[in-house]
């Protein structure tokens, strides 16, 4: 593997790990610093110089509960599992640098997968929305 494809892969696990990528790292693989962000679908993204992961999520309140504040907290939680859903599946899907997948590697490596689960449980919410009839949306 050359050291190119060594470093990269690095820093996709670095991302999984919560680990965020600096300047010294880019200079290794001869990229320039500065934010390097790619798009995931529903509105999420890696931004790959922070070593951070964006998902969305959102929930409707429910509409059979006494006040929009109880309500809240049922959507709360259902858009929290909904954006951990969408981080697990982005980094899932993420291709390393020999050209295997994450999901193939969490599949046969029992401690990487817990790793993953860790990081996603750590998830936190950075952006909330509360509606005025309970919804949530939060990133």
């Amino acid at each position: 593997m050359s050291r190119r494809a060594s470093v990269a892969a690095h820093l996709v696990l670095a991302l999984v790990l919560g680990a965020p990528l600096g300047d010294a790292a880019a200079r290794r693989v001869g990229v320039a610093a500065g934010p390097v962000v790619a798009s995931l679908p529903h509105g999420g993204a890696i931004d790959w110089s922070a070593g951070v992961m964006q998902a969305r999520g959102a929930a409707a309140a429910d509409l059979r509960a006494p006040s929009p504040a109880l309500a809240r907290v049922g959507a709360s939680r259902i858009a929290a599992e909904q954006a951990r859903g969408r981080l697990r599946e982005a980094a899932l899907a993420m291709t390393l640098a020999d050209g295997s997948s994450v999901a193939a590697v969490v599949e046969r490596d029992v401690a990487a997968a817990a790793r993953l689960d860790r990081a996603v449980a750590r998830a936190r919410e950075v952006w909330v929305t509360h509606t005025s009839d309970g919804s949530v949306a939060l990133t």
